[in-house]
């Protein structure tokens, strides 16, 4: 009789185990909480390889080009962005693969921002949307020559 109860005490228990269960609240947008941080411009590419340092080495990143080329972007939990740094003012062919690239003032622009699967959009002045890839925000321009192809800026 004993060894019923036992069993009987069990199966009751895992009955009761059964029945219960966790609530979910649906799929979870993380791409929301994916792109709050600072970030660091780590590539400012170019349709094709330059040599705007004349240093006889080409390359279509213009951070490896032009050292006055610093960007931070920074993405708050409140909604809003800044966005502050050097950028290149004008793009200039010399000849062949030779530009000159000259460098704006600093600047410091801010607005609002929202993100959804995967993307991220700016709002202030121009619309700006870039693609989250892991730690990199991916902003496609797809400008040749004299204009600027893609801009990657890495989580800090």
């Amino acid at each position: 009789m004993k060894s019923f109860s036992y069993f009987f005490c069990l199966i009751i228990a895992y009955l009761f185990m059964l029945s219960c269960s966790t609530e979910e609240d649906g799929p979870v947008d993380t791409t929301t909480t994916d792109v709050l941080g600072t970030w660091q411009l780590t590539q400012l590419t170019v349709s094709s390889a330059i040599d705007a340092n004349n240093d006889g080495i080409t390359a279509t990143n213009l951070l490896e080009e032009v050292d006055c080329l610093n960007e931070v972007l920074t993405i708050t939990a409140n909604g809003s962005w800044n966005l502050g740094g050097v950028a290149p003012a004008l793009i200039s062919s010399i000849t062949g693969n030779l530009y000159n690239v000259t460098c704006s003032e600093p600047f410091a622009l801010s607005g609002n921002w929202e993100a959804a699967s995967g993307t991220l959009q700016l709002n202030g002045g121009a619309l700006t949307q870039f693609t989250l890839s892991g730690d990199q925000l991916i902003q496609n321009v797809g400008d040749d020559l004299p204009g600027i192809r893609t801009k990657v800026y890495q989580r800090q």
